[in-house]
């Protein structure tokens, strides 16, 4: 068992991306989320997975936490006298071969999420492809804000949602407490499943964007991967790695959406590009 607790908030936060990812991990809400920020350690997750709790890290440590990872079952062993072998086994392994498990692993997640989501676990058709031509764009990205919160939405509305996007985390997370409060047990869960894979994507796609620094904010609408970061790059160097970004979202991702990258650097300059995947 693996439990992943924030024990500190680094001086440089994104407090905002911070909060909403805590607050859409399940077992967390608004209360509990700020007490564990402002009085830490805040137990985040307990998972057998040691690949998602790795995963749930790093996203969030790119939005300044200071994260921990504790191995129960290591501690368990350390005060075991019979456990002494294995323990010293578990600290033997190779630095070299971790780090290619955990990228392998997380590769392979993201193909399963990509074949998961392309086919009809939850009467969620595909998305109809979406055409652009690879532009620079010129003004402020809009029109992401709905006039209703998920939250006072319908089950109907919310499916409406998820038909045109089956990425839209928060829409799967209010949609299975509904059915929770209805008793719908099954249909409850297979929501809160979908939910968990829709965030473990918008961590893989955020880990695709090493290039772009710690600091990378991903969104997934229905017609397109948004990716918000802050690095300084030149005008070439910026449309060098946002071309190598698409080219990876577009060997993995299902179904074809527009990628948009805003990154905004260190001199106040705001660099834009709309690509097709």
């Amino acid at each position: 068992m693996y439990i992943l607790k924030i024990t500190g908030l680094e001086e440089q936060r994104d407090m905002q991306s911070l909060e909403r990812t805590l607050f859409r991990l399940p077992g967390l809400n608004l209360e509990i989320v700020a007490r564990g920020l402002k009085y830490p350690p805040l137990k985040v997750l307990s998972t057998e997975n040691e690949g998602q709790v790795q995963s749930i890290k790093n996203v969030l440590e790119k939005f300044g936490a200071i994260c921990e990872i504790e191995d129960v079952d290591k501690t368990k062993r350390k005060n075991e006298t019979s456990g002494t072998a294995a323990v010293s086994l578990k600290k033997k392994k190779n630095f070299e071969w971790q780090f290619w498990l955990t990228i392998f692993g997380i590769l392979g997640f993201f193909l399963a999420t990509a074949i998961y989501f392309s086919s009809d676990n939850y009467d969620i058709p595909q998305q109809k492809s979406v055409k652009a031509q690879t532009v620079q764009v010129h003004g402020v990205i809009s029109g992401r804000d709905e006039f209703k919160t998920n939250a006072e939405k319908s089950k109907e509305e919310l499916r409406q949602d998820l038909v045109k996007n089956a990425y839209n985390a928060d829409a799967w997370r209010v949609l299975s407490e509904k059915l929770e409060e209805e008793g719908n047990e099954a249909a409850a869960r297979t929501a809160k499943e979908n939910y968990e894979r829709a965030i473990k994507a918008q961590m893989v796609l955020s880990s695709l964007a090493k290039a772009f620094g710690n600091n990378v904010r991903v969104e997934i609408t229905e017609d397109a991967v948004y990716y918000r970061t802050s690095r300084d790059f030149t005008e070439s160097e910026f449309y060098q790695e946002a071309s190598r970004l698409r080219d990876s979202l577009s060997a993995t991702f299902p179904g074809k959406r527009n990628l948009i990258i805003e990154n905004y650097t260190s001199q106040n300059i705001v660099q834009r590009v709309r690509l097709e995947l």
